[in-house]
């Protein structure tokens, strides 16, 4: 598991060490076939120590300011922070062999937005609103305004900051990261994520927090080992 931005593993350390070890040999093989024979006896290893130091501690410090994504002097991104702990907490609890079946069919294709009707193991508990949909095996995807492909999902829930409570994420989106299952009214609301509601006014989701709400505990209750999404267009 790579380190967060401003920690650090014993794998960074260890990995360190290699680094260093590497160094050495390389700059000592450097020193040692440089000077001539006559002068082996008077070799400055200081140089050799020095550079094995350096690469040590620059080892060490390129991790201590680099992020588990990989990027230099950035910050962690709070959604993928949640998402891990969420996950590690996940397997420490176990497993129980309940998997809660989440649909989401597609009825309405609009020119901005698509409705959809939201079940939850075979029962309709309310109805969705995503961006356009397009079929992105023909047609380029048009950032904040695309509804994520068809296809079958694995979920997590995940504590948003945004909101102050526990949503739904899906994982492995083609083409799309943090992706979420909440709350909203239109369109505007979301950037390829799946809103719930009711569509009760034409283009427009009502009562959005009672629909999350019933998704929400329903899920709780089941206490399930997995949450599964299917997404599909119903032409």
């Amino acid at each position: 598991m790579k380190s967060e931005f401003l920690s650090l593993t014993k794998a960074d350390f260890w990995k360190g060490l290699v680094v260093a070890i590497f160094m050495a040999i390389l700059s000592g093989l450097f020193t040692v076939f440089s000077t001539p024979a006559s002068s082996f006896k008077e070799i400055n290893w200081f140089p050799v120590f020095l550079s094995t130091a350096l690469a040590f501690c620059s080892y060490m410090l390129k991790n201590l300011f680099t992020n588990s994504d990989g990027q230099i002097l950035h910050t962690e991104n709070t959604f993928n922070k949640a998402l891990k702990k969420q996950m590690k907490l996940s397997k420490l609890k176990g497993i129980n062999n309940v998997v809660v079946n989440i649909l989401v069919n597609r009825v309405a294709f609009r020119d901005t937005y698509t409705i959809g009707h939201l079940f939850l193991d075979g029962v309709k508990i309310c109805d969705t609103l995503e961006d356009k949909y397009r079929d992105l095996s023909k047609e380029a995807k048009v950032w904040g305004q695309t509804a994520i492909p068809e296809g079958v999902y694995k979920c997590m829930i995940v504590y948003w900051n945004k909101i102050k409570r526990n949503v739904l994420t899906l994982l492995n989106v083609p083409q799309f990261s943090g992706i979420l299952v909440h709350g909203g009214y239109d369109q505007d609301n979301t950037e390829g994520c799946i809103l719930v509601g009711y569509n009760t006014i034409v283009g427009h989701l009502t009562d959005s927090k009672k629909a999350l709400d019933i998704i929400m505990n329903y899920i709780a209750t089941k206490n399930p080992s997995s949450i599964v999404i299917t997404v599909k267009n119903v032409i």
